[in-house]
């Protein structure tokens, strides 16, 4: 039975778990409306049976190592890059702590160190920090942690960058480099597809006018939801040159960090500036052709998987200016060269 009671001017919560074990929780100077609505939340876990008792706490550390034993079994594409952010940033700092002992105050603290001692920039500490989100929430699951959520808040960037964007001469001297692969980037640009997706992308998912990006537990878009894209005629065009009737369209060994590498190095024999060089700039020249072109923003957010139209709006703040200096010979040429139509 679950009960709730004050004490001063907190309410207090009272309740015994699955095993019988007997629980007390305040939560705070709350109304007692509010107090009443956690209390039929806590009856309705026993109700529904699917509360269960927190396991004895460990070490940051201790929990890392099975958190990453997991993450390389779920999402061995992503695997290297998060094990990397968990042991060479976050255990230095949070490794000796009692994982349900971290709060607020450590992990600002962390932030505040990788800015000043380590010169990190904002979104370089707010990618550690989504590591850091992914591995507190599997702890819940996993019963190390209540439900309670531990408010981690982004480093806000003072120095809104607008995203780097290939021109037209850009995309002529990539293509021009690469004779083996051109179409790689092609569907890339024409689609918006983040490279991993574009990696994971199978045949069956390719329908007559749209690309069916999956949800699963192993192979997860970043938003976390479905999502189709659609096929530009420039895309439909560059599916011929990839083989159908394998089960991946990007063939198999080829890999994630292989793509990554050889895009690389086709934009450095390009003469592509070296901050230019990130296959992730397709992704980008994409999204703003669709701004430019009218696209409503909602659109462009579903198209692109954004998870928070905010970051659609990144693109928005750009100047006018800014837009024609980097894509003027783009867009306006785009109708004379039928490789790079983005927009039917």
């Amino acid at each position: 039975m679950a009960t709730k009671y004050k004490r001063g001017n907190s309410w207090i919560l009272n309740w015994r778990d699955a095993n019988g074990k007997r629980h007390q929780k305040s939560i705070g100077d709350v109304s007692e409306d509010i107090a009443e609505a956690k209390l039929r939340k806590k009856k309705n876990e026993k109700l529904f049976g699917y509360e269960t008792s927190l396991k004895e706490s460990i070490t940051f550390k201790e929990y890392a190592i099975e958190y990453l034993a997991w993450a390389e079994q779920s999402y061995p594409d992503s695997f290297p890059t998060k094990q990397g952010s968990i042991n060479r940033d976050l255990l230095p700092e949070l490794g000796h702590f009692r994982l349900d002992k971290i709060t607020i105050k450590h992990i600002a603290a962390f932030k505040l160190k990788r800015a000043n001692e380590f010169n990190n920039k904002p979104g370089s500490i707010n990618r550690k920090l989504d590591d850091l989100r992914g591995l507190f929430t599997r702890a819940k699951i996993d019963n190390y942690l209540t439900s309670e959520d531990l408010l981690i808040e982004d480093v806000p960037d003072t120095e809104s960058k607008p995203p780097k964007l290939y021109s037209r001469q850009n995309i002529d001297a990539i293509l021009d480099e690469d004779f083996k692969t051109p179409h790689w980037w092609i569907f890339l640009l024409s689609t918006g597809l983040r490279v991993s997706e574009f990696y994971n992308l199978k045949n069956e998912n390719i329908h007559t006018d749209s690309i069916h990006i999956l949800s699963t537990k192993k192979k997860r878009t970043k938003s976390g939801k479905w999502r189709y894209v659609p096929l530009t005629k420039t895309a439909k065009n560059c599916l011929i040159q990839f083989d159908r009737d394998s089960e991946y369209l990007v063939e198999r060994p080829y890999t994630l960090s292989a793509i990554k590498t050889r895009f690389r190095r086709v934009c450095t024999r390009a003469g592509i500036d070296s901050e230019k060089r990130g296959v992730h700039c397709l992704r980008h020249t994409f999204c703003s052709y669709l701004i430019m072109s009218g696209t409503n923003l909602v659109v462009v957010q579903k198209i692109m998987g954004h998870r928070d139209i905010k970051t659609t709006m990144d693109y928005v703040h750009l100047t006018p200016n800014y837009f024609q200096d980097e894509i003027k010979n783009f867009s306006l040429d785009i109708q004379d060269n039928p490789r790079l139509t983005i927009l039917d």
